[in-house]
């Protein structure tokens, strides 16, 4: 189960749970999930919806440097089963927000590892064609649409 807290500040929030499970067979469906902000003694429940299997959605205003404690709840088969994360869930007062998240530090890596693989096939693309046009070998469909255009 992960939770992604969307901008991560105070104001409005918007709350994504995924929860899905590895475990064959499957457990019980889910019958339904809220989340729990503890804020100084204080715990307000938020309800979200269902956008589709095992992910839920919500959104809260939150006040202040934000929750002291996020539990969410998992109702399934009748039983509660709380996953509960301690802590700041937003900067401290004073502090600079953090820009992204934990998706962005799992995003971010890949994006650009993919963005230097699509360079790597494009260079290698053109390269291609250019020995391709050079050997005297015949030109590909679009290239040549594009030579009776020149």
């Amino acid at each position: 189960m992960s939770v992604l807290v969307t901008p991560n500040r105070a104001g409005v929030n918007a709350f994504t749970v995924l929860a899905e499970s590895r475990r064959r067979p499957p457990p019980a469906p889910i019958d339904d999930v809220t989340l729990e902000l503890d804020v100084g003694g204080t715990t307000a429940a938020i309800p979200l919806q269902q956008l589709e299997t095992g992910r839920y959605f919500g959104t809260a205003t939150v006040d202040g440097a934000g929750p002291e404690r996020l539990t969410a709840v998992i109702h399934r088969s009748g039983q509660q089963l709380p996953v509960t994360v301690n802590g700041w869930l937003f900067p401290p007062p004073g502090t600079q927000p953090e820009t992204g998240g934990q998706l962005a530090a799992t995003v971010n890596p890949l994006a650009g590892t993919l963005a230097e693989a699509m360079l790597a096939v494009g260079l290698l693309w053109l390269l291609s064609a250019r020995r391709r046009r050079r050997a005297g070998t015949p030109a590909t469909p679009a290239e040549t649409d594009l030579e009776g255009v020149r």
